[in-house]
C-alpha cells in the first residue's frame, strides 16, 4: 500500500518475460530494524545451485555467495540514492517460507534485502 502502482503482496520476479508475478496477498513483513514503520519491500533471493554446479563444479557455491554479496551491495548502494534504509536480514519466518512456495531441494535462500523510510 505504500509502493506506486503495485499492489501488496508477495510477488515472483520472471526474468525471462522481465516482469513481477503475483503469487499472493497473504504475506507480512515482520522485520523492522530502526526504520520509521514496517518495512515497504523485502527481496528475497533464491539460487539453484545445480543450475550453477553444472558449468562451475566444486567452486559453484563460492560463486553464488560471490554474486550474492555484490548484488546486496549493488541494492544498498541503489536505496541510499533513492533515501531509502536498507538491511540485509538473515532469517526468514515460517509464514514468508511457506508462502513464496520454493522446492527446497532444487532451490535455496540465499539472502534477503528489507526496504524502507
Amino acid at each position: 500500500d505504500r509502493v506506486d502502482n503495485i499492489e501488496k503482496g508477495l510477488y515472483h520476479y520472471n526474468p525471462l518475460n522481465n516482469e513481477l508475478e503475483f503469487l499472493s496477498s497473504k504475506i507480512e513483513i515482520q522485520e523492522k530494524k530502526d526504520l520509521e514503520s514496517t518495512p515497504q519491500v523485502k527481496i528475497i533471493i533464491t539460487s539453484r545451485i545445480a543450475r550453477t554446479s553444472y558449468k562451475y563444479e566444486n567452486i559453484a557455491y563460492r560463486l553464488i555467495l560471490i554474486d550474492l554479496g555484490c548484488m546486496l551491495q549493488t541494492m544498498m548502494l541503489t536505496a541510499e540514492s533513492l533515501q531509502l534504509k536498507s538491511y540485509i536480514v538473515g532469517a526468514i519466518s515460517k509464514n514468508t517460507l511457506s508462502a513464496i512456495q520454493i522446492d527446497e531441494n532444487d532451490e535455496i535462500i540465499i539472502g534477503s534485502l528489507i526496504l524502507g523510510k
